[in-house]
């Protein structure tokens, strides 16, 4: 049980940094064009 817990908090921060990512990538594009 501990492990699949450990699992998922490593993919939810790994989420959590992918949505970061790509919101810092869509903030620097729309920069870009404006």
């Amino acid at each position: 049980v501990k492990k699949a817990e450990r699992v998922l908090k490593d993919y939810l921060r790994c989420l959590y940094k992918i949505k970061y990512f790509t919101f810092l990538i869509y903030f620097v594009f729309i920069y870009e064009i404006f």
